[in-house]
């Protein structure tokens, strides 16, 4: 059972994506950032998670550069990405929250290398 909206968060987006998994201490020395996706593909992403019940996140290009860094140093097979929640006023459990929306943010030129990899897929 989930105790609070984050713990929430990173369940359900590891459960969501394909290949997801939770970081196990994410946070700690050893191994940073909350969830990644163990593929064998192209598209192995490390995401940062955070969530709020306010109508704003502050997001900073220090964050982004730290997520790089870490990403980028630790692996070339991995992407960074940021990976946003926004709920909705508390109620009398977590799980009944409602989720108002659900946003993840990438490199620009990561983005185009999907659309463009998508468009192969598709035979356009």
């Amino acid at each position: 059972m989930d105790k609070t909206l984050s713990q929430r968060h990173e369940r359900e987006f590891a459960e969501m994506i394909p290949g997801g998994a939770q970081v196990l201490a994410s946070g700690a020395k050893l191994d940073k950032h909350d969830v990644r996706t163990a593929t064998k593909g192209t598209w192995k992403f490390r995401y940062e998670l955070k969530c709020t019940q306010k109508k704003g996140f502050r997001f900073t290009a220090e964050a982004w550069k730290k997520l790089k860094d870490y990403v980028y140093g630790r692996s070339s097979e991995e992407r960074p990405a940021y990976a946003l929640r926004f709920y909705g006023e508390d109620t009398d459990r977590i799980a009944n929250t409602k989720v108002l929306a659900d946003l993840v943010i990438v490199e620009l030129d990561d983005w185009c290398e999907l659309l463009e990899e998508l468009e192969r897929y598709r035979g356009e």
